[in-house]
């Protein structure tokens, strides 16, 4: 996951008004905070974009969101199973 995160961060920003659908009901991404030391990253993950701080960057093929959701803990998947998209 952080390679794919550290990988996102070479590709071009989005403009945010462009890049964000309008929101609505339901699903619509997960957060994620990195801790290393004193220093935390937040992420948040969804609409086919990744957000760090005030920049978006392109998750086109949601590789990043996929993978979380696929190495989501069985537990934690079902506990949240009402809101998470199908896998």
């Amino acid at each position: 996951m952080l390679e794919l995160l550290r990988a996102v961060r070479d590709l071009p920003t989005l403009h945010k008004r462009d890049a964000l659908a309008a929101p609505g009901l339901g699903y619509r991404g997960l957060i994620v905070r990195i801790s290393v030391g004193a220093t935390t990253e937040n992420w948040h993950l969804g609409q086919r974009v990744a957000e760090f701080g005030d920049r978006l960057y392109p998750d086109d093929g949601r590789h990043i969101e996929e993978y979380l959701l696929d190495t989501m803990p069985l537990d934690l998947r079902a506990q949240f199973a009402a809101v998470l998209p199908p896998s």
